[in-house]
């Protein structure tokens, strides 16, 4: 992961705001009258990064500065090292006349001119498209011999996320290849004016940009310009049919790109039509379009160094300014008391809808839980018993959150998000291990979790999970998915036991995939009402009520020879009779009322069924 170095001297024309952040103190680069650097981005936005606003500049980030007014020594290559910015062959004050700097980013480019890469695929490739510049104007030699400047982005940049999959693909999501984003011109110049830059292309011709994809989610560095209603805007393949993106929103058409602005669109995608909708703009500089087009900024905290107060009141400030999109940077090892600070923070703001915010929790890799029924994270708190029993505080919970990102967590603790009635997304691609009611009572109806080897008590249970694919779950606990009443399918290549209660009143339930389990606890698929068909491959006992309320299965088909089946197979009831039973060859030759043979109305392991047959030998 990326190590941002923030670099926080006040800029010449910096805000208040900006003014109160953090110093460095720059290095002293040999020459007495050396000229000393800091440096800030767009009144303190982001430089490259996907949908943050930190203050920062990479390490190893190199920058030109030129001295107008000197006729020798007057360049130089400064680089960010250790949070300071160096120069191998530093250059010095005119300390009897006045000075005046000009400087930019990348180094390929010049105070007025930049040719913008088509290639921005990665991080690194679209931070180098990020063209910006700076001017000192003239000035004095300071006391301090540092020269503070404030770069601005000469350029917009776009952000396109698809969203939304019409009903022609089910509304699932598709593979997608070949994406471009286009810009009108690629050669550009500046004219600096007393009322501010003037950018321009050459001849503003559409020029295919290959941008740096996250997901669905694409972010390329494009000309300022205008587009035509006809003007091709994005381009990508889905099932091997190229799909083209027109220029129609008014942000592109009628106010155009503007310098120093991020523009996100949403996207949703047919087979025969794409649109893009939902625009907003984020400002790299304190900057409004005409028109109106402009809504809230997504909002970015880097809390590496804060308290848990501090973190708190920066994130109820973002939240009274109607920010919704709020990403956290933590340390690896954040201590409960910072998550609790974001929960106060959007628990106590007046005015947060409930489903408003979209959280992403970075840097921090667990996700603390609890299981004293008075969570430290997301979960319901507060709550009290009285000794029969019964509720008499109410629980707290967090009903604000729509989504939640969590890049970098690898275990989520017991009770982290549980009974977060509004929460329909989390993204939580390392994550490892879910605690106890982890999950519980969420509206998630995806998991997007390749990693997770663990599901505790109840991790699952009662959500709204339509589909269930965890390529790498070897351990499910009691009652994990249970009463998940959407749920129709679940794929888990490499569980080990389907354990007690694991899919019991699933009333969807149709398919199920488990081909490495080998056991399996009581009462798995109670009430799954509306169960068909399952194969059992390496299952070797039947237990207490495992199939109890399946009233449509038809068909149970065993990979191993069945050492016992319980008597409450089908909880008292007579299930048994218009069921297929396909046994593994071995059953023939098994012993006492085990010992199957094949035909119609078959009495086996104390039931009758309707079929007995058995699986082809290998």
């Amino acid at each position: 992961m990326k190590t941002l170095k923030y670099i926080a001297l006040a800029a010449l024309t910096c805000s208040l705001a900006a003014c109160e952040q953090e110093d460095f103190t720059p290095s002293v680069q040999g020459d007495a009258d050396a000229v000393k650097i800091t440096a800030t981005i767009g009144k303190l936005q982001t430089r490259v990064s996907y949908d943050e606003r930190n203050t920062t500049f990479d390490e190893n980030d190199q920058i030109k500065v030129v001295n107008k007014l000197r006729t020798s020594k007057n360049v130089a290559t400064y680089t960010l090292t250790d949070e300071e910015w160096n120069t191998a062959d530093p250059f010095v004050w005119n300390g009897a006349s006045k000075n005046e700097f000009e400087a930019w980013y990348p180094l390929t480019a010049s105070y007025t001119t930049f040719t913008i890469p088509t290639d921005q695929s990665s991080e690194q490739l679209l931070g180098a498209a990020d063209w910006m510049t700076a001017s000192s104007g003239e000035i004095d030699k300071p006391e301090n011999q540092t020269l503070n400047l404030d770069f601005q982005h000469q350029l917009s940049k776009v952000t396109v996320t698809i969203a939304d999959w019409n009903d022609e693909f089910g509304g699932t999501a598709q593979e997608v290849s070949t994406p471009k984003i286009y810009s009108k011109g690629t050669d550009i110049e500046v004219v600096y004016a007393t009322d501010g830059p003037n950018v321009t292309t050459s001849d503003g011709a559409l020029t295919a940009i290959t941008p740096s994809a996250v997901g669905h989610t694409y972010t390329a560095i494009v000309a300022p310009a205008k587009y035509a209603t006809t003007d091709k805007f994005m381009t990508f393949t889905v099932n091997g049919q190229e799909m083209t993106v027109l220029a129609t929103p008014s942000s592109l058409n009628e106010e155009g790109l503007q310098a120093g602005l991020h523009y996100l669109f949403d996207l949703k995608v047919g087979k025969d039509a794409v649109t893009l909708y939902s625009v907003k703009v984020t400002p790299w500089e304190e900057k409004e379009i005409d028109g109106g087009v402009a809504t809230e900024a997504l909002s970015s905290i880097n809390a590496t160094a804060m308290t848990p107060d501090k973190l708190n009141a920066t994130v109820t400030k973002a939240l009274e300014e109607g920010e919704t999109d709020i990403t956290v940077t933590l340390k690896p090892d954040a201590p409960a008391e910072m998550i609790t600070a974001i929960r106060r923070a959007i628990c106590d703001t007046d005015g947060v809808a409930d489903s408003s915010i979209h959280l992403t929790l970075k840097g921090v890799t667990t996700i603390p839980g609890t299981t004293n029924w008075d969570g430290v994270a997301f979960g319901p708190r507060n709550a009290q018993w009285d000794e029969n029993n019964v509720e008499i505080v109410s629980h707290e919970e967090v009903t604000q959150l729509a989504s939640v990102n969590l890049p970098d967590v690898t275990a989520i603790g017991a009770q982290a998000f549980l009974d977060c009635s509004n929460l329909t997304s989390i993204t939580a691609p390392k994550v490892q291990s879910i605690g106890d009611w982890g999950l519980q009572g969420t509206a998630i109806t995806s998991i997007d979790m390749p990693l997770l080897k663990e599901a505790r008590y109840s991790a699952f249970c009662r959500t709204a999970l339509t589909e269930v694919s965890l390529p790498s779950l070897e351990t499910a606990g009691v009652i994990v998915f249970g009463h998940c009443k959407q749920l129709r399918t679940v794929d888990l290549p490499k569980l080990q036991n389907l354990s007690q209660q694991l899919f019991t009143r699933c009333t969807s339930l149709v398919s199920v995939s488990a081909p490495a389990a080998t056991s399996m606890g009581n009462n798995v698929f109670k009430g799954c009402s509306e169960l068909v068909s399952i194969t059992l491959q390496g299952v070797t006992e039947l237990t207490y009520e495992a199939f109890a309320e399946c009233t449509k299965l038809e068909n149970i088909t065993f990979g191993s020879v069945i050492t016992n089946v319980n008597v409450n197979l089908f909880g008292g009831e007579a299930l048994s009779s218009g069921i297929t039973l396909t046994l593994h060859p071995d059953q023939a030759n098994a012993e006492g009322d085990l010992k199957a043979t094949a035909g119609t109305n078959v009495a086996w392991g104390g039931f009758t069924w309707k079929e007995v047959k058995f699986s082809a030998t290998e």
